[in-house]
């Protein structure tokens, strides 16, 4: 057995001191080297241990280079047969995969769901049958424009500011025979902050840029394109839609989906196609700006998928029925839909608040809609007190799950309401005593609760500083945030013209290199930079090794970010300190490495050899500058260019050939070498 040692500091390391590790007697080290401590802009975590791992020279199919200091520690056991054809596709695999670009080809025919009858809990704890029919999916709602381009007379650091008009200094001391006129210093002439870059739009606003969207950007320009993404439904999005037609748990009802999960393969089902169904629409749907809004408004009013075992049926109509529908439309809407939700209500336990109980109210949600769903904390400092969580709870006593029949739907409960009078912030929203009063009264009262949180300045700057450090920076500007909180309130919480006026600002546009992708945005990234075929079956390979439906760790779940399931109701965090670290590194080079040796998972192909440019340009440099742009949407620097060469056994003047590639594994791993590329962990 062959020993790879993985030195201390090995990659993404411009910053640090000398990178050492035991020769191995090859060139491409050296080029390998020279490549991943290239970028100067690289500060995306160190090796800070020095590891060792057995490997078997040949067959080591999860390194990025086999025999190269590139041991990926995590793909031990990911090892191709010595006795097979190297490289290339795997052969048996279907054909019929959805590719980003191209026909829908046909997909594989997924397993029959049944409508038969389910069993629920009544308040009796009785469980009763019944079929009900299916609920049909929303449709986003169109939305508003970009706003036109700031101008700014002087620039500091990576944030705008205005530079100050100089005042008027006189030239000379007055006397009694004549008196100096005074000469103005010229202001200066007001420079405009360049627009952000196509590259920075696909980074930041897109699962990773892709070919055919970045051909789209170019042909309409990004302020069309824009306009475009922000109104989803203007987006012609029906091949993913046809892909997904077989995926009826995503339009049944709670009642439909909890009787599925009774039936033998119904729970995987359930999660699987919710799962799958969020991954194959961030990877290939056109609608880009719009799923990186699914993904950000499911973090900011999470719901945790395993929190309650007999429960797990209720996020897939939060997905479909809350944050799908509202996702850039009026914050005020997604916070009424997400305060009905039986998914929230059973996560945040506002179903068993009883203020008439002996138990008395349960602040948990009361607590979290004001803590992390509107007002928020910032700065460590907050806005409400204790007394303004237990009147929350009380104004919202009652609200809960009819689970009678097995409904699992909304519903107010009267006997357990508060009827007293409540006063919030103050008195900034009260009401009387409102005994006597009907349901429709006392539920009002609570969306009255919910309208007035939602249109509160405060939660305008909380939302601000979110949108702000998901699109702009982990330590959001605080001019651009009291920017975007004005825009929030001045539209009536409408999301959409406050990304536009975010896309528009000069913060975001000097923003480049600001935040690291995260686990889900890493595989992502990887599949569509090398326009991978994903299968869609729910249950299949594909689904099972991303999403772990089974009980063995999966892709996302190996890089922490396993799509509905953090446990906790903030939600996935946003900032580069929590998805950096050393192991954090090593499974994103094994992921770069194991998709292009197509051994990701069975059902996860890549055609790397149809990637390559064509026709060729005139010299192998040319060829490879032009495939690193290909797979990250961003140009090498000539340095990156040298190494890759180097690490193929060329030279960069040399006539560009594909011959060096007629080894596959050598182009699988120059392609995962670009992935794992320092400046592509960013976003």
């Amino acid at each position: 057995m062959a020993r790879i040692r993985v030195a201390a500091n090995l990659g993404c390391a411009a910053h640090g001191g000398p990178q050492t590790r035991e020769p191995i007697g090859s060139n491409r080290t050296v080029a390998l080297h020279s490549f991943v401590t290239r970028d100067d802009n690289a500060d995306v975590g160190d090796l800070g241990t020095t590891e060792a791992v057995d490997a078997e020279p040949s067959t080591r199919r999860g390194l990025i280079a086999a025999g190269t200091a590139f041991a990926l520690v995590a793909a031990c056991n990911k090892r191709r047969d010595p006795d097979s054809a190297a490289g290339g596709p795997p052969t048996g695999l279907p054909r019929d995969l959805p590719f980003a670009q191209g026909p829908v080809l046909t997909k594989p025919t997924l397993q029959p769901r049944s409508d038969g009858a389910y069993g629920g809990i009544d308040d009796d704890g009785v469980r009763a049958e019944k079929t009900t029919s299916a609920t049909p999916a929303a449709t986003p709602t169109p939305m508003a424009t970009p706003t036109p381009r700031r101008t700014v007379t002087a620039m500091a650091g990576p944030t705008a500011t205005t530079a100050a008009t100089a005042t008027p200094i006189a030239t000379a001391t007055p006397s009694a025979s004549a008196t100096a006129t005074p000469t103005p210093t010229p202001s200066p002439t007001p420079v405009p902050t360049p627009a952000p870059s196509k590259d920075l739009l696909l980074q930041r606003l897109t699962f990773g840029p892709e070919a055919a969207m970045v051909a789209e950007l170019e042909e309409m320009g990004p302020a069309a394109w824009l306009s475009a993404q922000l109104n989803p439904s203007s987006i012609d999005d029906s091949a993913v839609d046809g892909w997904l037609t077989g995926y009826t748990t995503l339009t049944s009802t709670n009642a439909q989906n909890w009787a599925l999960l009774q039936v033998d393969g119904g729970e995987k089902q359930v999660i699987g196609e919710l799962m799958h169904h969020a991954l194959i629409r961030a990877v290939f749907s056109r609608r880009q700006v719009y799923e990186m809004l699914c993904d950000f408004w499911h973090n900011h009013l999470n719901v945790h998928l395993f929190a309650n075992w007999s429960y797990r049926h209720l996020a897939t109509e939060y997905d479909r029925a809350v944050i799908r529908p509202h996702a850039l439309g009026r914050f005020a809407d997604l916070l009424q839909a997400s305060a009905k939700a039986p998914a929230m209500l059973v996560y945040l336990d506002n179903t068993r608040s009883n203020a008439n109980s002996s138990a008395g109210v349960n602040e948990n949600y009361g607590r979290e809609l004001l803590e992390l769903h509107t007002l928020g904390i910032i700065d460590g400092g907050q806005v409400y007190s204790e007394v303004d969580v237990r009147n929350c709870a009380l104004v919202l006593s009652g609200w809960r799950v009819d689970e009678a029949a097995d409904a699992d739907v909304f519903q107010f409960r009267q006997s357990w309401h508060w009827r007293g009078a409540v006063s919030i912030l103050g008195g900034a929203w009260s009401r009387p005593d409102r005994t006597g009063a009907s349901d429709a009264t006392l539920l009002a009262d609570g969306e009255s609760l919910l309208d007035f949180l939602a249109h509160h300045p405060r939660t305008a700057q909380y939302l601000a500083t979110k949108l702000a450090r998901r699109f702009v920076s982990d330590t959001p500007p605080a001019g651009l945030v009291n920017q975007l909180a004005s825009v929030y309130l001045a539209n009536d919480t409408a999301i959409a013209p406050v990304m536009a006026a975010l896309v528009d600002s000069d913060e975001f546009a000097l923003s480049a290199g600001a935040k690291v992708r995260r686990g889900f945005e890493t595989v992502t990234s990887y599949l569509r930079a090398t326009d991978a075929a994903v299968a869609i079956d729910p249950v299949g390979p594909a689904a099972e090794a991303l999403h772990s439906l089974s009980w063995y760790e999966g892709v996302l779940e190996r890089h922490g970010q396993r799509l509905f399931s953090w446990p906790t109701p903030d939600g996935y965090p946003d900032t580069s300190a929590e998805w950096l670290s050393s192991d954090a590194m090593l499974r994103r080079w094994e992921t770069a490495g194991l998709l292009a040796h197509n051994e990701l998972a069975d059902g996860i192909v890549v055609d790397l050899p149809a990637l390559l440019p064509t026709p060729l340009p005139s010299t192998m440099g040319q060829m490879l500058d032009a495939y690193v742009e290909r797979l990250t949407g961003s140009a090498a620097a000539p340095g990156e260019i040298t190494a890759l060469a180097a690490f193929i056994g060329v030279d960069a003047a040399d006539p560009a050939s594909t011959t060096p590639f007629d080894d596959p594994n050598l182009l699988a791993d120059c392609t995962a070498l670009i992935l794992a590329r320092p400046s592509f962990q960013y976003r």
